[in-house]
């Protein structure tokens, strides 16, 4: 795969509305809280500056371009989705208790 720019802005607008507004990475509201650095980077960026993202992608074998972080989300069914859970890192996990007795 190779890196994915869009040609013109109506390409742009297209794969944006198809994948962007329909990841979990970015609200399509532009005034929503969470918003996709990924999207930022490649608007703001030319696809041979070593900070255009990578996830964007042209594959070869679906003859079309993708984004590598696309996750899926139903903003509009769903509202955001839930922040990950954060575990502390210092908690004990039974899980690891009980391998840990199998040694």
């Amino acid at each position: 795969m190779k890196k994915y720019q869009p040609s013109n802005g109506t390409e742009g607008t297209a794969f944006i509305e198809d994948n962007c507004m329909r990841c979990e990475h970015c609200d399509p509201n532009p005034e929503g809280e969470k918003q996709c650095e990924i999207l930022a980077r490649a608007l703001g960026f030319d696809v041979n500056d070593k900070d255009y993202p990578e996830e964007w992608q042209y594959h070869t074998e679906l003859k079309k371009p993708i984004c590598t972080a696309y996750k899926f989300w139903n903003w509009e069914a769903s509202g955001p989705p839930p922040e990950p859970e954060i575990v502390d890192p210092n908690q004990i996990s039974i899980f690891d208790e009980i391998e840990n007795l199998k040694d």
